[in-house]
């Protein structure tokens, strides 16, 4: 999970459906029949899903448990009774698409779950395109805590950056629409390049408001540089596509014999980024995570061969790393290879599932649930760190505008980037 303008706490599966099956009904002889044919597609498309995790295969994903299609019909049969009627007795015009995109969000809304939201064609490219790490938008990531859309970083030199978007300010409303989920202000706030979106920001209680104009954001999922001839400092951003091939190349490039590792604000993203990321860090076959789904199946996730298994390590992080990043987090603690210094990250403990429509559409739904090596379950609950580092948003936005855009002075200014750079001093030179 993850959220580019973006997609935030996510820890996500993509599953392929096949293409869509279309049948025009043009006569009312064949009306009678238009119901069994969508319900026998709809059940097509259910059980013929093969599951995978980015390449990463799972196997067949058999949904299991599928009532039959007489015990469906009368569900289905109001469903379409419904459109039947308002088509032919609604005085006004009537989009059809966007009938049934509404009906269907409504089904994934009466889930009351956040991470479990139906995409229109629009949504779901904007939703592809974010993975990749590129987009027309203000150059955020935000993720859902406590019913509300929290900012949880900005990119350096974005325009958010620049018009004085903070970490943790909250968005009540974009473009004169109040903000109740995460993917409405993510699909608010994107558009088209040079066009200006109109944000309030609720910061401790202030409203602000805000009118930004969107630019092409490119996102640096990986970020690193030589501290000193032994210490080196890895910012990972996302786990989206190239996360790991991006940690690969700094560990291959810094040749360090210590690390400091930021996760702070990242939240979430690919799982086989994430496991692939984790195994330069452990021994060959070391448990990463396991998860289970509603059906009590299992899956254990091992480390593959890596580069850094020796290397000494201190994890930043904070309520914002979420997800993929508790991953990371929780398996280099539980296997005693890292410090955890900074703030209790944000508890989610949930697996996402993917699916594409054949039309362009698409869904993600909570699937299963996962576990740290030592079965910890950490939904709600997040990880507290080994040694713990306030850093309020109050005390960054004084560092931020005292440093004046100087990114040296920032990290001296930062308490928690300090104490991590002491304990990866003592454990290198001790």
């Amino acid at each position: 999970m993850n959220i580019n303008d973006n997609n935030g706490s996510e820890l996500d599966i993509k599953s392929d459906m096949p293409k869509q099956i279309s049948s025009d009904v043009k006569d009312e002889g064949k009306r009678k029949h238009t119901l069994v044919i969508i319900l026998g597609i709809i059940i097509l498309l259910l059980t013929n899903v093969v599951s995978y995790i980015f390449g990463f295969n799972f196997g067949p994903y058999s949904l299991g448990g599928i009532r039959s299609l007489s015990e469906d019909a009368n569900d289905y049969r109001k469903i379409f009774l419904v459109k039947d009627v308002l088509q032919k007795t609604y005085n006004g015009e009537i989009d059809s698409e966007l009938l049934v995109d509404e009906a269907i969000k409504g089904m994934f809304d009466s889930l009351g779950d956040p991470y479990t939201v139906y995409m229109n064609k629009k949504e779901f490219e904007e939703f592809n395109l974010r993975s990749k790490g590129e987009y027309v938008g203000i150059g955020i990531q935000v993720a859902y805590k406590d019913d509300k859309v929290v900012v949880v970083s900005v990119f350096d030199d974005s325009p958010a950056y620049k018009a004085g978007i903070y970490p943790g300010d909250i968005i009540a409303n974009v473009s004169g629409e109040d903000i109740d989920n995460i993917d409405k202000a993510i699909s608010l706030i994107k558009g088209e390049e040079l066009t200006t979106v109109s944000l309030v920001i609720d910061r401790n209680g202030e409203k602000i408001n805000f009118d930004i104009t969107r630019e092409k954001i490119t996102i640096l999922p990986v970020e690193y540089e030589k501290l000193d001839e032994k210490i080196g400092y890895i910012k990972i951003n996302s786990f989206d596509e190239n996360s790991a091939k991006g940690v690969r190349e700094a560990l291959e490039n810094l040749k360090s014999e210590g690390l400091i590792i930021d996760l702070r604000g990242n939240p979430g993203g690919l799982l086989n980024e994430c496991v692939d990321i984790v195994s330069e860090f452990l021994s060959e076959g070391s448990v990463i995570v396991s998860t289970d789904d509603k059906y009590g199946r299992s899956e254990v996730i091992k480390a593959k061969k890596g580069i850094a298994e020796d290397v000494h390590v201190v994890v930043l992080g904070n309520a914002s790393s979420a997800s993929a990043s508790e991953v990371f987090i929780g398996a280099l603690r539980d296997h005693g290879r890292s410090t955890f210094v900074g703030e209790k990250t944000f508890g989610k403990g949930l697996v996402q599932r993917v699916f594409e429509i054949g039309d362009g559409s698409g869904f993600k739904v909570t699937v299963s649930k996962y576990y740290t090596p030592n079965g910890e379950y950490i939904n709600e609950i997040g990880i507290k760190p080994d040694i713990e580092i306030d850093y309020t948003q109050d005390e960054y936005v004084k560092n931020r505008e005292g440093a004046k855009g100087d990114k040296e002075l920032l990290k001296k200014l930062d308490p928690q980037y300090q104490k991590a750079l002491q304990i990866i001093k003592e454990k290198v030179y001790s």
